[in-house]
């Protein structure tokens, strides 16, 4: 068997073995699941063109905030930067009663664009809708599209000012929730 059918067979094996509803957890009345409550904490990290990391903050089974860093460093023959972004992400996700959990984030974010000889401050607003897969009751994946709206300027020539709106940023990643 070649490596790309035993691969597809064992894919298919895992799927359909695994119980469908292990992520259930009991609730008060028994008859739905629960998977983001008031109180829980998650680590979470998006990789994709522009990753970050932070701590989720669960304020309601509906409702979360993430303060989130971000670090960038690149270096070519004519241009060296360091990049630093702090924001903060409000998330609201639609209430299901299943493993899938779509959401809307939404928040500011601040940052200094380090370059060879001079900065640059860095402000944008992003609006991200995406979606959380509980793998288990303490894992997810999340899958996200950023659209954001941004504004940067030189620290030396302040009437130098960039303005303009990005669709393009794509990010995968994990949360992995401590409680």
């Amino acid at each position: 068997m070649s490596k790309m059918k035993y691969t597809i067979v064992l894919i298919l094996t895992l799927s359909l073995t695994c119980p469908n509803y292990a992520q259930k957890m009991p609730s008060d009345n028994g008859d739905t699941t629960k998977y983001l409550t008031k109180g829980l904490k998650a680590l979470k990290a998006s990789y994709g063109t522009e990753p970050y990391a932070g701590l989720k903050f669960q304020t309601s089974e509906t409702g979360a905030v993430m303060p989130k860093v971000s670090i960038d460093y690149s270096r070519t023959d004519w241009h060296e930067d360091f990049n630093i972004y702090f924001g903060l992400i409000f998330f609201a996700y639609f209430k299901t009663n299943h493993e899938f959990k779509p959401f809307i984030g939404f928040g500011p974010q601040l940052g200094i664009i380090g370059m060879r000889d001079h900065g640059i401050n860095y402000f944008d607003f992003s609006i991200f809708p995406g979606i959380e897969w509980f793998l288990i009751p303490k894992l997810s994946l999340v899958t996200e599209y950023q659209i954001r709206y941004w504004r940067s300027w030189d620290n030396y020539d302040r009437y130098r000012l960039n303005t303009g709106i990005n669709a393009e940023i794509l990010r995968l990643g994990m949360s992995l929730y401590l409680n």
